[in-house]
């Protein structure tokens, strides 16, 4: 793995592993954001809720709903699997 693929690997990871957490969490996430009053205080409260960085709670932000279904998140789980296995073999 070239160092720029381990980069973004290590960067899908972790927007992964938000996407993950905020499942989790969805009842928190989704009170968060409905009571935000602009989309800067969404990403900002997104941040501190789940204790992740601006870009991962703007991807957070920018998703679908339809991602955060049942069988999405066993989807992404695998994915992030398949990162964690890759960047540790690297």
């Amino acid at each position: 793995m070239t160092p720029q693929e381990h980069a973004h690997a290590s960067s899908r990871l972790e927007i992964l592993q938000a996407i993950l957490a905020a499942m989790e969490r969805r009842q928190e996430v989704t009170e968060l954001v409905w009571a935000a009053a602009t989309t800067e205080a969404a990403r900002d409260g997104l941040c501190e809720l789940l204790a992740i960085d601006g870009d991962c709670a703007s991807a957070l932000l920018d998703m679908q709903i339809g991602r955060l279904t049942g069988s999405s998140r066993r989807h992404l789980a695998d994915q992030a699997a398949q990162l964690r296995s890759e960047l540790t073999q690297a």
